[in-house]
């Protein structure tokens, strides 16, 4: 397919899954061609309120702020996400705000939702493409809080997103359910994360152990898809450890 306009709209097709991280990438790129001065991320099942944008964008235009973000309502529980902070040390604080709590800063977000001003990415440059997808958000967050650049939180302006197919609970946690093959991902780039110098030691370890533990709840849970999680936590702990990058396609493909 060629890229067209609707509505004032310019899409831009890849030819097949380059994963979120280049995709993003092409949309920064187009954006900077565009001498735009702030970029908006969405994910593709994300709602948004009319007033949304000019909420979102005006501490970016009235107070010099960097990046902005809302908190988000999950589509299918209501609950609030929690806003996570990571020390220097890498230990995380859940802050679970109300609608009406005052705005505050924190240096991980999740992209959609989230305002960029542009010359950010001159500063700290683009998401990682060889994360293809999974922690491509957090990653580039943090490598702009190591840069100094922090991250504006407005509880007033909520959106509505999801976080995996579905989700269940043990123990009082949340946890979400994604695909097996998304989950290769998962596990592998915990690994990417453990090894980059921005990223803190003990949330990279955290993450590695988080992820794997996660892989298991999901193969005792998942009736019927349990030789896929397996499969796939089995193949993505194997290219974790071993260092390899990219779409999982490719790395079968030539072996690294």
């Amino acid at each position: 397919m060629k890229d067209t306009t609707i509505d004032n709209s310019n899409i831009i097709f890849l030819g097949e899954n380059k994963g979120i991280a280049t995709a993003q990438n092409v949309g920064i790129d187009y954006c900077l061609e565009q001498d735009a001065d702030i970029i908006v991320f969405f994910d593709q099942d994300s709602v948004i309120s009319e007033r949304f944008i000019e909420k979102l964008i005006a501490p970016i235009l009235n107070e010099n702020e960097n990046i902005v973000a809302p908190t988000f309502v999950d589509a299918e529980k209501g609950f609030i996400y929690p806003i996570v902070s990571v020390s220097k040390f890498g230990l995380r604080t859940k802050i679970i705000p109300s609608k009406n709590s005052a705005s505050f800063y924190t240096n991980t977000a999740i992209s959609s939702g989230t305002a960029v001003k542009t010359s950010v990415f001159n500063i700290v440059g683009k998401m990682l493409d060889n994360l293809f997808i999974d922690y491509v958000d957090t990653e580039w967050c943090l490598r702009c809080h190591h840069a100094g650049i922090k991250v504006l939180i407005l509880p007033d302006n909520q959106m509505i997103h999801s976080i995996g197919d579905k989700s269940f609970n043990v123990l009082g946690f949340t946890v979400p359910v994604h695909s097996a093959y998304r989950r290769y991902y998962r596990v592998r780039n915990s690994f990417v994360m453990l090894r980059l110098k921005h990223i803190p030691i003990f949330l990279g370890i955290r993450e590695v152990t988080f992820s794997i533990i996660h892989q298991l709840l999901l193969v005792i849970t998942q009736k019927g898809k349990r030789k896929e999680y397996i499969k796939y936590g089995a193949i993505g702990l194997l290219h974790g450890i071993k260092g390899s990058k990219g779409k999982l396609e490719y790395i079968k493909k030539t072996g690294k």
